[in-house]
This record gives structure tokens, sequence and C-alpha cells, in this order.
């Protein structure tokens, strides 16, 4: 047997997109129904897992991989994240709390359960 986060507890919920998203960015509600690629500093929502048209799908729960700001690493265990621009998300006290079940310090990814 192996470690596996995959699909855990994954749900998709699909909103407006504002502008163009890349998946696996963190994204933030920015109006009634809508998303927008998260800035710096913001509590994100979810992570654009795909866009069609003006709509995307957003995870808002379950297991995702995420690259994150080596200024401010998450840490391993229940973490405080907010976005930190260019698709990375930080720690941050206060932030949206999730599960840090890996972090891969050469590739500044960070395994997250949502």
């Amino acid at each position: 047997m192996n470690i596996s986060f995959q699909g855990y507890m994954e749900n998709e919920a699909t909103f407006l997109a504002e502008g163009v998203l890349t998946a696996g960015h963190p994204v933030t509600v920015s109006g009634n129904g809508t998303v927008a690629e998260s800035k710096a500093g913001e509590l994100f929502a979810g992570v654009a897992a795909r866009q069609e048209g003006d709509y995307a799908a957003v995870q808002t729960h379950g297991f995702v991989t995420l690259g994150y700001d080596p200024e401010n690493a998450p840490t391993l265990g229940m973490c405080g994240l907010a976005a930190a621009g260019g698709g990375l998300v930080k720690k941050l006290d206060g932030g949206r709390m999730a599960l840090v079940v890996s972090l891969d310090e050469t590739a500044k990814t960070a395994g997250i359960i949502l």
C-alpha cells in the first residue's frame, strides 16, 4: 500500500470566471457567483480546476498541490494560508485553515487538503 490523498473529499463548484484563470492557481470570489485569480494576501476560496469559456470549475475541498512562496513557506499540519500572488500560496496567521500533508522544498510545492 502507498500513501495517497488524491480524490479525498474532492468537491468542485461552477462559477463565472472573471478573466482568464489558470488551472491549479488559487481563486477568490470577486462578485456574485464569480471568481478571479487571487491577488497577494487574499484568502482564497478554492483552486481553479479548469475553465470553459465564461465558466470555471473551482475545487473547494479535497487534496491539491500548490506552489508556495519560499519566504513564507507553509508548515506541516494545520496551517493558515493565503494567496501569495502569481498562483502561489503562503503561510499567514489568520489565513484559510488547511491541512498541509507534504512539502517539497526543492519544487516549492505543498500537498494540501482544503
